[in-house]
């Protein structure tokens, strides 16, 4: 479905525009993405609600791209930045198939601080400072929507993934997708992604890059020949 969306020349919104709708980022090969829109399809079948939570969801584009290539998923888009948020409800009002949350995925539910940067509101971090903003765990959403079901989970959230992945290992070991931008360049020897690895640990998964992106798939959704079952 076409739709027109809000770009601030002042902000990032072009560029992210770009690596989303241009370069396809978070776009999968077609076998891949097939299988997992049948996944999808599959679960709600079942009686499910197949999701894809967009952690960092920015302006909404993120949320608007996922939402065109898996009809039959709910797009859970977090976003923390105020003024971004804001933007996200206004590209993405009307559509159904999309939830917006003001709140930061973190390891607790009692809010964070973040910390502006000079790079605009694409790269803030938590922090000690500043305001106070809604913070949600990963395994609490789906605690509280039982009939949920993680399809793809994406991060792109500024470092935060750390704290993240080691509140929720639980969803990561059973969502089919899993997208990550990794901040170590920024968080030198913090070493942020160490609980997916741990997490992933005795789970086969395909790894991929795209753009700043890593991507891990189930080999269900990659190996040739193989029937899917959700």
């Amino acid at each position: 479905m076409a739709c027109s969306i809000e770009i601030d020349p002042l902000e990032s919104d072009l560029f992210v525009a770009a690596q989303i709708f241009g370069h396809k980022e978070y776009g999968l090969e077609a076998l891949p993405a097939d299988r997992l829109s049948a996944c999808a399809s599959e679960l709600r079948a079942a009686g499910r609600i197949p999701v894809i939570i967009d952690g960092g969801a920015n302006v909404g584009y993120s949320a608007l791209y996922f939402a065109s290539q898996f009809p039959d998923a709910l797009v859970v888009a977090l976003e923390p930045d105020a003024t971004s948020f804001d933007a996200l409800l206004r590209n993405c009002a009307g559509n159904s198939q999309i939830v917006a949350r003001h709140a930061a995925l973190w390891s607790h539910g009692d809010g964070v601080r973040l910390q502006a940067t000079e790079n605009g509101s694409w790269a803030h971090f938590v922090s000690t400072d500043g305001d106070l903003t809604p913070s949600v765990t990963l395994h609490s959403l789906f605690e509280d929507n039982p009939a949920w079901s993680p399809l793809v989970i994406k991060l792109d959230i500024e470092g935060g993934e750390k704290a993240v992945l080691a509140a929720s290992p639980g969803v990561f070991q059973t969502a089919m997708c899993i997208m990550i931008e990794p901040h170590d360049f920024k968080f030198r020897g913090e070493a942020c992604l160490t609980p997916l690895f741990r997490a992933l640990a005795d789970r086969p998964m395909d790894t991929l890059i795209s753009g700043e992106n890593l991507i891990l798939l189930d080999p269900k959704l990659t190996r040739q020949g193989t029937p899917l079952r959700a």
